[in-house]
């Protein structure tokens, strides 16, 4: 058998045919090239440090680095570009496949197609006619029950908040210049919104009443006498 950490020994200092397992460190240290080992092969609360390479090569653009982002003695193909232009579609990348200050140009894509999440991105930055596979909705516990459903995000993920009451189809035939009244739901009924007319507090005294504007709103002027022509 094969044990990553180690065989156990036992009282006697010999190995018995049992793994070591290690205990989980808790270290508040932080690490860039990651915790030492002891004897065991378990991870001790102490930073491992980078040993020295002594290379007999020259690179230009710098060693790679291993898992532990530690020197290794190979060279980088690509140097570190430090560009102050922002290119909204990326970089150009070189024969080498790194990358340059120069910005990526698109070609105008015209697709046929209607991508409700959008398009694809290429490893150049561009859109291609694809369409973006839909986001996995994270799971949802919502604290309430929403008896019409719940309303969802842009990205088509149902948030906690209640949808309203939907409202029934109707049609209805008449024409109200003030639109249509509503029920205690929030939904149009087929009877016209009378207009919302403000108080009108007058010092004329009327004896016939007073006259209404086109609305039908209360105005402050009194109602003419209608008399009849005597023939």
């Amino acid at each position: 058998m094969f044990c990553e950490h180690g065989f156990k020994v036992d009282e006697n200092g010999c190995e018995i045919c049992e793994c070591n397992t290690c205990p989980e460190i808790v270290c508040a240290l932080h690490c860039n090239h990651g915790f030492e080992v002891d004897s065991a092969g378990c991870q001790v609360c102490k930073c491992k440090t980078c040993s020295v390479v002594e290379c007999n090569v020259f690179c230009p653009n710098g060693f790679k680095q291993d898992k532990h982002g530690c020197n290794t003695c190979e060279c980088n193909l690509c140097r570190d570009e430090f560009c102050t232009d922002q290119c909204e579609n990326g970089y150009t990348l070189d024969a080498n496949g790194c990358t340059t200050c120069n910005c990526n140009i698109c070609p105008l894509v015209t697709c046929l197609m209607y991508c409700p999440f959008g398009n694809e991105i290429d490893s150049n930055g561009c859109t291609v006619c694809q369409c973006k596979v839909p986001p996995k909705c994270p799971d949802l516990t919502c604290q309430q029950h929403c008896e019409h459903g719940y309303i969802k995000d842009s990205m088509g993920c149902e948030t906690c908040m209640c949808q309203d009451e939907k409202c029934p189809d109707y049609h209805c035939l008449l024409h109200c210049d003030q639109g249509f009244k509503h029920s205690a739901n929030g939904c149009p009924i087929c009877e016209c919104s009378g207009p919302t007319c403000k108080p009108v507090v007058c010092d004329l005294h009327c004896p016939l009443g007073f006259s209404n504007d086109i609305n039908g709103c209360r105005t402050c002027r009194c109602k003419e006498s209608v008399c009849e022509v005597s023939t």
